[in-house]
């Protein structure tokens, strides 16, 4: 085999970072090029968030937090889901105070680290110790065996002649006093890092869950700042955190806890260039990268320059582009163009041409997947997005809104969001481009105006007091080719220099 298959589904790894071998996906994990993200994977830093979109890494950052702390011999790693956490059972139901909401998260984070522990203790003698195992093997995370019968609490004496013997179980009320017993007294040497993956995966821009997930948050930052040896990591979407943060003042607490995961065009060249390169070390191709010119590994896969407006550009850079700086996006493309340049033999590499070959049906999963994320949102989300079918990819504001009063809202009846009535196109507009179907293009200037996404500019479509701040809007370049955009009067190419 003397190159690349680039057909091989492994030569981009596993669109699903928690489905991949932590092995393998350290051997190409690319670190974002800031010193600042060392301070995320270790350890003695208590408590950390990465925040970012849908498919920019969350879940990769915390496996491979876990893959580096795992090996050390004091670490005892917990890697859960939210719905981990929001599978125990709430201590009171129906409760709105910001304070009720803190208690009633941290003992859910502190139940998870105590059943954690419990399994690590064996066989224990003190009384916290002996809590946590009780507590642990009744809510099924240790089946039930001679050395927890041997744990039971004996209430009273023991008649020495009699059958009968009274038991008392401990129960645990309260389990973050009790981890703060275990971690003040040091009864547990182990540093534990408790990784929380997906808290937001089903959330509604509500007043409740808002106050839900940003009580989530804090209720993170305490625990890890009140009890020794525990780390905490997290991770939320960039859209969401900005519903919650404008609704809780108390998160400007958090925000310094705060790294964002932006793909830069040289990192992302960088990731496709580490995925090249861990494909070559597996297959026995390592001396097609025995260069140490990076642009030398990418033209194994990629033809140099792909044509862009009047020009061409560096092929990583369009790649950015349809991808939305999303790797997983950039992993699913690259997988079909490859598929389709083995195919069809006119190529030894990937071109535009590919490219442009897959763009439909690439679009079409990622209608698929914005139908996915946000029909919890919006049931309706599918029929939304499909009436901008066949229309110009780029609206002025008053367009947009024009469009979306006459036929979106004026041909679909009932459409909620977040349980909300839609009544005004703004209203739409602004949630389509907070969920990133739009993104917001300078006026044309030149031939490659800047783009913004929602996290760059969240207060635009909300009122008239700042309305779109001097911006169009564009449908994002990923969806219009599925959607059959026409061109608009005055094409537009992004800049992506």
């Amino acid at each position: 085999m003397s190159k690349l298959r680039l057909d091989d589904r492994l030569l981009w790894g596993n669109e699903a970072a928690d489905d991949e071998d932590p092995e393998l996906l350290n051997s190409y994990f690319v670190t974002q090029n800031n010193s600042e993200w060392d301070n995320f994977f270790d350890i003695d830093v208590t408590f950390s968030i990465a925040r970012a979109r849908k498919g920019m890494g969350k879940s990769a950052i915390l496996k491979e937090c876990a893959f580096r702390n795992k090996s050390q011999d004091n670490c005892i790693v917990i890697d859960i889901k939210g719905s981990d956490l929001i599978a125990h059972k709430r201590l009171q139901e129906g409760i709105q105070d910001v304070t009720q909401f803190i208690f009633d998260w941290k003992q859910r984070i502190c139940a998870i680290i105590n059943y954690k522990l419990s399994e690590k203790i064996g066989f224990a003698f003190s009384d916290d110790t002996i809590t946590l195992v009780e507590n642990a093997e009744l809510s099924g995370y240790k089946q039930r065996n001679l050395v927890g019968s041997l744990l039971d609490r004996l209430k009273g004496k023991i008649p020495l002649l009699t059958d009968t013997i009274e038991v008392n179980k401990l129960e645990c009320s309260n389990q973050a006093q009790l981890l703060k017993r275990i971690s003040d007294k040091e009864k547990i040497a182990q540093k534990v890092l408790l990784l929380i993956d997906d808290i937001d995966a089903t959330f509604k821009n509500t007043e409740v869950e808002c106050l839900n997930l940003s009580t989530f948050f804090t209720a993170c930052r305490e625990v890890a700042s009140g009890y020794k040896g525990i780390s905490i990591r997290s991770v939320v979407r960039s859209d969401v955190w900005a519903c919650i943060l404008a609704k809780d003042e108390a998160l400007d607490k958090v925000e310094q806890y705060i790294f964002d995961i932006e793909w830069s065009k040289k990192e992302f060249r960088s990731f496709l260039i580490e995925r090249i390169k861990s494909y070559c070390k597996r297959k026995n191709l390592e001396h097609l990268i025995s260069t140490d010119k990076k642009e030398d590994i990418l033209s194994l896969v990629f033809e140099k320059k792909f044509p862009w407006g009047r020009s061409r550009a560096n092929s990583y850079r369009v790649i950015h582009v349809y991808a939305g700086g999303r790797p997983r996006w950039a992993a699913q493309l690259c997988k079909m163009a490859g598929k389709e340049t083995e195919s069809t033999k006119t190529s030894n590499v990937i071109t535009f041409g590919a490219i442009k070959q897959v763009l439909i049906k690439y679009g079409k999963y990622r209608l698929d997947d914005i139908k996915r994320e946000h029909n919890h949102q919006c049931s309706i989300i599918g029929q939304i997005i499909n009436s901008f079918s066949k229309q110009p990819y780029l609206f002025d504001t008053q367009s947009l809104l024009n469009f979306i009063k006459k036929t979106v809202i004026g041909n679909i009846d009932d459409i909620k969001i977040d349980g909300v009535k839609i009544t005004y196109p703004i209203q739409l507009a602004h949630f389509l481009f907070r969920i990133g179907f739009l993104i917001a293009v300078e006026k044309s200037i030149g031939n490659n105006p800047n783009y913004f996404h929602y996290e760059d500019k969240p207060d635009l479509l909300i009122d008239n007091a700042n309305l779109d701040g001097g911006l169009d809007w564009i449908i994002h370049p990923s969806y219009q080719a599925a959607l059959s955009c026409i061109t608009a009067s005055s094409p537009i190419v992004l800049n992506i220099d």
